[in-house]
């Protein structure tokens, strides 16, 4: 055996999650890091849209071709991120982009107007017809997660809430990498777990790394949780750490008082690297800097909006001008995620952009997106969240899909900065990525991430079965089979009770135990727990779960780590919501109120957590739990 190269990818989106899969299963050391928990606003803000090409076929016809290519693969490796529901492409000239789509070798059926709201009653009237294109839906949480997962098995270091300091460059080479992990309570940002800076919990809090809703990764969309391996029978699971109890659990074989978790204080390493990979999103010029390299990128950004329901069941999409992303209505899980083109240098309002601002758009914004998506669809429903996400703009050079910088030509062998990719290419990308650093080192191993399934796309229980074993709901198994998938067993089978803990999205105690679990994710990190299981992305935000959720650190945690990390979750939710809170959102900002003066939140006070323990135990009657709220329009 040879040396093996040690490589660092900074940012854990769908393609920093993508790289590290395809480097560890091509045999490299990898460690993938990023200051937020998994797919976090920095890197992990991707479209719901697993788009076909049929929207760039005209302008772009081997762009096309190439998501029409990963669109195939993504069904096949990772099917439970996956909903089909079909596309229809609206705009002007559609003869001409059919004939496009079909010199594409993409499926494109012209629908009249009466078609088209047939197949889709959601559309707008005014819509003056369709094309019907294979275009679907994905989740990129459960995508993300799901990479991590398959990369850590086959031997990376996942390391969220990472951020790295400092890059030691020796004779023209990266030598040294300083990182920073900074587990929960305190967010990559240096603020405490209110998400100030100063440490006051105050409605301007900005949009931190905590994981805000990223509506284009599929934002209040299903999740995975985590769990262990089923035994062969895949009747009873096998805990890869041997049994031993989790946070929030009832069984399990050790003391539950020990200490699971680890320390949670700031700590810092330094990482003997022999290349590092930069695909940290907006924030890659910032970590290309600690190189004292540059990247010539221009910072845009767009505002998204998560509607509660789907007013529309298919991903419905615009057509853009050459250089913006198109008007795009994707339902994802129980949600709609709504955008609109590309804006640079200011929000969609045009507020001008800064650092004080975050990633909170302004009510002006949110409604320039309602007015931009007029005309597509016919009612958004009740708009629950509203995000600005940050784009780094940078001509690649070689097609609309991602630019890679080498800054060996900065006199800093050993460092590369990938920008773009979508979540539909996201996979190519990685692989191409890899192909060149592999390169670099004489390797030449052939990339294997397009055969190899993702784990938890394999087969379910059935559902008669699965609901006489777990004793749940139908509907709440319907909702935790859609996150889990294979692990669906695994997870939900426990020997103590059960309950929901978040009805609007049917969690179970069990799912976020095993989040806690999932050793891609931080220490006591809420945020990750909502990136691997949806909880508190319902219609309350977490204001009627959140504290529940919360809880379930105990007594694994201490009471103060329990209430900061409750803190920081509502002040998160809360973040995402400010920018609504119109008339239909005052059931949600009284709820969190609620949260803020009954429970006196961001307020310092002496009031001990002994009674902690006193919260659900789990042992009241099965029948007498809660079940979801399903989606409008929604059956089990």
């Amino acid at each position: 055996m040879g040396y093996t190269p040690h490589v660092l990818v900074v940012g854990g989106g769908p393609l920093g999650t993508g790289l590290a899969r395809d480097f560890a299963i091509r045999g490299l050391e990898v460690t993938l890091v990023d200051p937020g928990p998994l797919a976090a606003p920095r890197t992990g803000r991707m479209g719901g849209l697993l788009a076909s090409g049929a929207q760039f076929a005209r302008e772009d016809p081997d762009y096309a071709q190439r998501c029409l290519a990963e669109n195939r693969t993504l069904f096949e490796i990772a099917g439970h991120c996956v909903e089909d529901t079909g596309g229809l492409v609206v705009g002007d000239n559609l003869d001409g982009l059919q004939t496009a789509c079909e010199d594409c070798s993409i499926a494109a059926q012209h629908l009249s107007a009466e078609a088209a709201t047939e197949r889709e009653p959601g559309l707008d009237p005014a819509v003056d017809g369709a094309l019907a294109v294979p275009d679907a839906a994905i989740d990129p949480f459960l995508l993300t997660v799901a990479a991590a997962r398959d990369a850590r098995e086959y031997g990376a270091d996942i390391r969220p809430r990472t951020e790295v300091t400092d890059i030691v460059v020796e004779n023209g080479a990266v030598e040294t990498v300083v990182v920073e992990q900074t587990p929960f309570p305190v967010d990559a940002d240096g603020r405490d777990a209110t998400g100030d800076a100063d440490g006051d919990a105050t409605d301007d809090a900005d949009g931190d790394d905590t994981g805000g809703e990223p509506p284009d990764d599929g934002a209040d969309g299903a999740d995975p949780g985590a769990g262990g391996e089923s035994g062969e029978d895949g009747d009873e699971p096998v805990r890869s750490d041997g049994g031993k109890s989790v946070p929030g659990t009832v069984g399990g074989g050790t003391d539950p008082t020990e200490d699971l978790g680890g320390s949670l204080e700031p700590t810092v390493d330094r990482l003997d690297v022999d290349y590092v990979v930069n695909a940290a999103g907006d924030n890659a010029p910032a970590v290309a800097g600690l190189a004292d390299c540059s990247v010539p990128v221009s910072q845009g950004q767009e505002t998204v909006t998560v509607a509660a329901g789907r007013p529309v069941e298919t991903a419905v999409t615009r057509p853009a001008a050459p250089g913006e992303a198109p008007d795009t209505a994707v339902p994802v899980g129980q949600h709609t995620l709504l955008a609109t083109e590309h804006r640079s240098g200011s929000d969609a309002a045009g507020v001008p952009s800064g650092p004080d601002t975050g990633h909170i758009p302004s009510p002006l914004a949110v409604d320039n997106v309602a007015d931009s998506l007029s005309g597509l669809v016919a009612g958004t429903g009740r708009t629950q969240r509203a995000l600005r996400l940050p784009r780094a703009e940078f001509d690649p050079g070689r097609g609309r899909d991602f630019a890679v910088l080498d800054h060996d030509r900065q006199d800093c062998w050993g460092l590369l900065t990938v920008l773009g990719g979508t979540v539909t290419t996201h996979r190519w990308v990685a692989e191409r990525v890899c192909d060149r650093v592999c390169g670099e080192f004489g390797i030449q191993r052939a990339c294997q991430t397009d055969e190899l399934q993702l784990p938890g796309g394999e087969d379910v229980p059935d559902l008669a079965q699965a609901v006489g074993t777990f004793g749940l709901a139908e509907s709440v198994y319907e909702h935790s089979k859609r996150r889990l998938g294979s692990q669906t067993s695994a997870v939900l089978h426990t020997d103590g009770e059960n309950p929901v803990v978040c009805s609007c999205q049917s969690v179970t105690r069990s799912e976020v135990a095993a989040a806690l679990d999932d050793e891609t994710n931080a220490d006591a990190d809420l945020g990750g727990v909502r990136v691997r299981t949806s909880a508190t992305t319902g219609r309350s935000q977490g204001g009627r779960c959140g504290h529940q959720v919360a809880t379930q650190l105990h007594p694994a945690y201490d009471g103060e780590v329990v209430e900061n990390a409750c803190t920081a979750l509502l002040d998160e939710r809360w973040q995402g919501q400010r920018p609504v809170a119109g008339p239909q959102q005052t059931e949600m900002a009284r709820t969190y109120r609620l949260h803020a003066g009954v429970m006196n939140r961001g307020h310092d006070h002496e009031m001990g957590h002994t009674d902690i323990a006193g919260y659900d135990d789990g042992s009241h009657d099965p029948a007498d739990r809660p079940t979801c709220c399903p989606r409008v329009g929604w059956e089990p």
